[in-house]
């Protein structure tokens, strides 16, 4: 491309920040205005919000692009750039709301991934117009198939250990140094994600050597997002102790008190 963007020794970088910087800004806003349409079910429209972007995102999982960096092209599957987003929600739904939600939104995102590759599967088995037009649709479908089950895997294991960390860390500091829970949760959760996804969809298609920089280069991604969230997590804190987010305090929120080592409502 042309646009100054895309191009560039560098141009990775601005792909970067420009891709999470965005993303985050526009689930911010709609978890606050989802907040001002009903409080009470702001927790199930942002599990349904997330589990629609990762429906899209999944749609990419078989596009890799290329990102620069001081005049060296890394390949990169596209979808890679924006999953680090989807955990935004997640830490939201873990820190306002609690653990059952972010795991409601785990399995909710693993069971729409399931019922959508049973569907496609049926869609696809449906003769086409053509022999040739069904055919392309059979070898399409089995590339996508190898995707899914890297993705679904990827994201499922990688998330759970996320929440789990965050709740540990969370009992462990009593509610206190949010920064550290998300770091440490989110990079060990995403970093999982990186290996597994990668290694699922490429072993045995790719050479070693790329599948390496793929990881890199995803890791450069997750790293980055991991400090741009921080930010952002206590953005949302300063909104819901102004009113904006959650407003007066009709959704369950996390209050901390000490019992031996746990923290409970």
């Amino acid at each position: 491309m042309d646009n100054v963007l895309f191009s560039g020794d560098w141009s990775g970088v601005s792909v970067i920040l420009i891709t999470l910087i965005s993303g985050m800004t526009l689930f911010m806003i709609a978890f606050v205005i989802m907040s001002r349409i009903d409080k009470k079910l702001t927790p199930h429209l942002i599990i349904g919000l997330t589990i629609g972007v990762l429906m899209a995102i999944m749609s990419m999982n078989l596009k890799v692009t290329s990102l620069v960096f001081n005049g060296r092209a890394f390949p990169l599957v596209i979808s890679s750039l924006f999953f680090p987003v989807l955990a935004l929600s997640i830490d939201v739904l873990n820190e306002f709301y609690g653990k059952k939600y972010a795991k409601a939104l785990l399995n909710g995102s693993i069971i729409t991934q399931t019922v959508m590759f049973i569907l496609m599967f049926w869609f696809v088995e449906i003769p086409s117009e053509t022999i040739e037009m069904h055919n392309t649709f059979i070898s399409t479908f089995a590339m996508a198939t190898r995707g899914f089950i890297a993705g679904a895997v990827a994201m499922y294991v990688g998330t759970l250990i996320n929440i789990h960390i965050f709740c540990f860390f969370r009992r462990l500091t009593k509610g206190k140094m949010l920064w550290g829970r998300l770091l440490s949760s989110t990079n060990t959760g995403l970093l999982l994600d990186i290996v597994l996804y990668t290694s699922i969809l490429f072993v045995g298609t790719r050479a070693f050597s790329e599948i390496f920089q793929m990881m890199l280069v995803s890791a450069m991604v997750r790293v980055t997002f991991s400090f741009l969230e921080v930010p952002c997590m206590y953005f949302m804190r300063w909104l819901k102790e102004k009113h904006v987010f959650l407003v007066d305090g009709d959704v369950p929120i996390f209050e901390y008190t000490v019992q031996g080592n746990e923290a409970v409502k």
